[in-house]
């Protein structure tokens, strides 16, 4: 068993013009003189979650000279993301979790860090949202029979496979609907999860 103690940097390290290999370097090695062991840090992504082999040689830079002075490096893939994204979306960002396997997996110190600021909000892409909702739902309720009688008819706004989102909130304890939606925002944090481990999996068993 290790613990490990480290702190966090962010992205300007890679696009400040009083940064450079030189002076992450000598920031390294004052990390590791002060006990830390692990460094972290917050990576850019660009548009499309596609990245060039400029952005590649930086992040290969980075991770060399942790190897050096003897830390942990751990990359933030996608941090600060929303969960409730469509299977587009989510398919360039398990792309680029997949990428990172490929060309960090060498490193021997290395935790891919995929995200620790999950956001989860809904409004952002209502109609990803809305398709993937009723997509669970009818995975979850089968019928709108089944769905009318789980929730109560005056519960169901729209026709099958068009439900809205969210539903209405009646405010009981027992509100099933209001269940569901906790439910499903659970199950898109989930998904989303799973996507990205699997792409890095595929890749970097260790």
């Amino acid at each position: 068993p290790l613990f490990l103690f480290g702190s966090d940097t962010y992205d300007s390290i890679y696009r400040s013009a009083s940064e450079n290999p030189l002076t992450w370097s000598a920031e390294l090695a004052a990390a590791r003189d002060l006990g830390m062991n692990l460094y972290e840090n917050l990576q850019y992504n660009k548009p499309g979650h596609v990245l060039d082999d400029d952005d590649w040689r930086s992040f290969r830079a980075l991770a060399q000279l942790t190897q050096k002075h003897r830390l942990v490096f751990m990359p933030g893939i996608l941090i600060g993301h929303n969960v409730a994204v469509g299977d587009k979306e989510l398919a360039e960002q398990s792309a680029l979790c997949r990428q990172y396997a490929q060309r960090l997996s060498d490193v021997p110190a290395l935790l891919h860090y995929v995200n620790g600021d999950y956001q989860l909000n809904a409004a952002e892409r209502p109609q990803d949202v809305q398709t993937l909702w009723n997509r669970w739902i009818a995975e979850r309720h089968g019928t709108l029979d089944r769905l009318h009688a789980a929730w109560g008819a005056d519960a169901v706004r729209g026709e099958w496979c068009q439900i809205g989102f969210p539903p209405l909130n009646s405010g009981r304890w027992d509100d099933v609907a209001a269940l569901d939606k906790s439910r499903f925002e659970n199950w898109l944090m989930v998904r989303w999860n799973q996507a990205h481990v699997q792409a890095v999996r595929e890749l970097d068993r260790d």
